[in-house]
């Protein structure tokens, strides 16, 4: 998983965590954050299990779901559509759509978003046939869980190659969108889609990105856009106003270590930022207009190094929150293949704004 592809949600009461285990993305549901439902396969495409090849969206009755089948030549992009039943069960609306298939191409690591009249964005790095990669976004003409590729799409993000290229996509008001998409060593770059239209490419950071371009998260106040990232030590915030543009950079918290990627999310527009430091997970908030001036420890679980050497892929959180934040990451450093764990920070037990860290489980 990496922190701009969504995977943990917090549905009627109920926890809904997605997660893959290197064949295919499964379900599960919990009341509790400790008892899990029994896995449900949700057969988007074969080999896309790999965590960054799946991304999420919930837009308050449906999870959408888009699936790729990672680094192999000629790969395919899949997307399917599913209600999220009150018992925390999923029906899909219909198969498994085909989005892409190109031979001797592949469509990498995609993030997924929905307008406001439910259709469906997909952001993604396409690999061609030369290896080059480079940004772009497609969108469907329908919104009943079929797919059907709009007039004008697939859209090129930038024509410049880099194989460090990511991108992520974000809903907002009134059939806005926006995408985000960073490479290493360079600033972020942005466009907001507004009118039917995708506007011209704008600065998103002033300082670049590190050597790890996929630490990065962004989601919406409302036709606002808050982004947090990774740059060295630093984790990073910048908000984006509607009409007006980008604000100042501020340093939320200088990390001990390089790999600390932020997953933000909003509590009623309070944002808060998420991170993995020491083996922890922490989190501090910004409110009044200021970030904590401390830390908030979430959970000590003596998180380890994945299989691939890295802890920047291994955190994700719900979006926005009201009553809790879903978290989920990956432990490394514990025996199994997958190692997923869970993990929620609730603002009602004991009461309404007081954050409390819920002892994590594994799923």
């Amino acid at each position: 998983m990496w922190p701009y592809q969504r995977k943990s949600f917090f549905i009627f009461d109920k926890f809904l965590q997605l997660y893959g285990d290197d064949f295919w993305h499964y379900a599960k549901s919990s009341q509790n954050g400790t008892t899990w439902s029994t896995a449900y396969n949700t057969n988007i495409v074969y080999s896309s299990g790999l965590g960054r090849n799946g991304s999420y969206w919930y837009d308050g009755t449906y999870l959408h779901c888009v699936g790729s089948q990672g680094g192999f030549l000629g790969s395919q992009l899949w997307y399917r559509r599913f209600l999220v039943n009150f018992d925390g069960s999923l029906t899909p609306s219909a198969a498994s759509q085909l989005v892409l298939s190109t031979a001797g191409e592949s469509m990498l690591w995609p993030s997924i978003a929905v307008d406001s009249d439910g259709y469906p964005f997909i952001s993604y790095i396409r690999q061609d046939a030369a290896t080059n990669r480079y940004p772009y976004v497609t969108k469907s003409s329908t919104n009943d869980g079929t797919w059907v590729t709009d007039a004008g799409y697939p859209f090129q993000l930038s024509v410049v190659a880099d194989n460090n290229w990511r991108a992520g996509i974000i809903p907002l008001n009134n059939l806005r969108m926006y995408v985000l998409y960073a490479r290493n060593a360079n600033a972020c770059v942005g466009r907001l889609y507004n009118a039917g239209a995708w506007g011209a490419a704008e600065a998103a950071s002033v300082t670049v990105m590190g050597a790890h371009s996929h630490c990065f998260s962004i989601t919406n106040d409302g036709d606002n856009v808050v982004l947090t990232f990774l740059s060295g030590f630093n984790l990073i915030y910048r908000y984006r106003t509607f009409g007006v543009g980008w604000g100042a950079e501020e340093v939320i918290h200088v990390s001990a270590e390089t790999r600390s990627a932020p997953v933000v999310g909003l509590v009623n527009s309070v944002p808060y930022a998420f991170w993995i430091e020491a083996g922890s997970i922490w989190y501090m908030k910004r409110e009044g207009g200021v970030w904590d001036a401390t830390p908030n420890l979430i959970v000590s679980d003596n998180m380890a190094e994945d299989v691939f050497g890295d802890l920047n892929d291994m955190i994700t959180c719900s979006p926005s929150g009201t009553e809790m934040f879903a978290l989920s990451y990956i432990n490394g450093g514990l025996a199994g293949p997958w190692n997923v764990r869970h993990v929620y920070l609730s603002f009602s037990e004991p009461a309404l704004g007081t954050p409390r860290a819920i002892p994590h489980a594994g799923i």
